[in-house]
């Protein structure tokens, strides 16, 4: 059975803030990420207002907390889909806009 360790909140960069509650009725939780004792890196939490120039780092994981490789993924953002990387740590945005940008259901197997 899989032990779910606590989540950490991450330094968002390049003016990436959290997607706050005054924006929604609804509470979102902060960018943060957590792995579990499979290895598995879990992200969650919404950002909005950074940089969208490509690539521009959003946050970066520390070591222990990145994939083995470059990882490429898709996310969704408020004009629908947005795609990212994460290169050496930093989880950076390639594609999309930054109404909010969302890291929900974003896993990968970290590093050994």
């Amino acid at each position: 059975m899989s032990v779910t360790r606590a989540w950490t909140n991450a330094t968002l960069l390049n003016n990436w803030v959290q997607y706050d509650l005054t924006d929604t009725p609804s509470s979102w939780p902060a960018p943060s990420f957590r792995k579990d004792d499979l290895g598995m890196v879990h992200l969650r939490g919404l950002a909005k207002l950074g940089t969208t120039t490509s690539p521009t780092a959003i946050f970066n994981l520390p070591a222990g907390f990145r994939p083995n490789r470059s990882h490429i993924g898709l996310a969704l953002c408020d004009t629908g889909v947005a795609q990212f990387d994460i290169v050496n740590g930093n989880v950076r945005i390639i594609a999309g806009t930054n109404g909010w940008f969302s890291f929900n259901g974003i896993s990968f197997l970290a590093e050994a």
